[in-house]
């Protein structure tokens, strides 16, 4: 992103990054190509600027001294605030992600505590089930006693 801001700072004929050429050199450049025609003959100027899906492998730049199409004053601005934005919108995806994996992991441990809960509540009951069957035993035991004598 350095290389764009530069070349929107100084102007593609200071800074050309290793991308732009001099829009001089678009007649005898033998790497200009198209993206689906790799084959395509060398091009002129008018031909490139009639057909919008040719895809140089060097953008050619057509900004000279007289004509200087880079904008000093507004492009700190534009990129001090592209990358502000960018952070806060990958902090605002990281607190979500992490949010949103904290509410997976509630929903377990729920789950977990609910399922132990009901193992618990369970085993009670089957204590409680024994101890009323124990409770009986004796009593049913002395109820067949007095059958015996009698």
């Amino acid at each position: 992103w350095t290389d764009v801001m530069y070349i929107n700072y100084y102007g593609c004929h200071i800074y050309d990054s290793g991308i732009y050429r001099p829009v001089e050199a678009l007649e005898s450049d033998p790497s200009f190509t198209y993206l689906y025609n790799s084959s395509a003959p060398l091009l002129n100027r008018e031909m490139v600027t009639s057909m919008p899906y040719a895809v140089p492998k060097y953008w050619y730049c057509s900004s000279t001294e007289e004509n200087n199409l880079s904008e000093p004053s507004l492009s700190p601005f534009y990129f001090i605030s592209f990358t502000v934005i960018s952070a806060l919108v990958m902090l605002s995806l990281f607190v979500g992600a992490v949010t949103m994996s904290m509410a997976a992991s509630m929903d377990t441990m729920k789950a977990e505590a609910e399922e132990f809960a009901k193992a618990k509540r369970d085993e009670k009951l089957k204590q409680q089930a024994e101890q009323v069957a124990q409770a009986k035993k004796p009593a049913a035991a002395e109820e067949e006693e007095e059958e015996a004598k009698a």
